[in-house]
């Protein structure tokens, strides 16, 4: 394998920690308290990688929030809404959710929408789609992580021809990502990201 063109995983898992930490310092002007991680489906490495980075970021920057559950569900979005309802009878002080993916940050959404306290769980996930843009927008979503595709299809094409012509090129090229906030998601560069413009 000649180079390897990827969004650095261990990287959106670190800004989504920040994200959420942001977030819960808002909504209860400290940043204390019970958060949950949730991965639709185990043995994936981008999404092991992302709660890596997450679980880092939180235990050394954030030592007052408690990471009390890490849950890995079948990747059916029935399971993880089962989950989700049961962290939220069962947790004292819960928080933030970290969910990987953007499946699952959907059903977690939903989840929080249909409890019955008004303690705000604020949600921070990676991805997005117009369901995920609009639970943005409505505050439901505190913040998504979200990956670059265009620069991953004109890095990978750039590549491969620099390689094909025998140039050296790098061994991994990060494509980044970025997070997006109700703050700054109508910027030009997340309205890029968020809505790409297909020629």
């Amino acid at each position: 394998m000649t180079s390897l063109l990827a969004t650095d995983n261990v990287t959106a898992g670190r800004l989504a920690a920040d994200a959420l930490a942001v977030a819960i310092t808002r909504t209860y002007a400290d940043t204390e308290g019970e958060v949950v991680m949730i991965t639709s489906m185990p043995g994936v490495a981008s999404l092991d990688q992302r709660g890596k980075g997450f679980k880092e970021v939180v235990s050394t920057k954030y030592k007052a929030l408690d990471i009390t559950a890490d849950k890995v569900a079948d990747g059916k979005p029935a399971t993880v809404l089962a989950i989700m309802k049961d962290i939220i009878a069962n947790a004292a002080d819960l928080r933030g959710v970290f969910v990987s993916d953007p499946v699952m940050t959907q059903v977690v959404s939903q989840a929080v929408a249909e409890k019955k306290s008004n303690d705000k769980i604020n949600i921070v996930g990676v991805g997005s789609d117009e369901k995920l843009i609009k639970l943005l927008q409505d505050d439901v979503i505190a913040g998504l992580v979200v990956e670059d595709p265009f620069r991953m299809g004109y890095d990978g094409v750039k590549t491969a021809l620099a390689a094909s012509k025998g140039e050296q090129v790098p061994a991994n090229i990060d494509t980044g990502a970025t997070l997006v906030t109700t703050a700054n998601m109508s910027s030009a560069r997340s309205q890029e990201l968020l809505k790409p413009k297909v020629k």
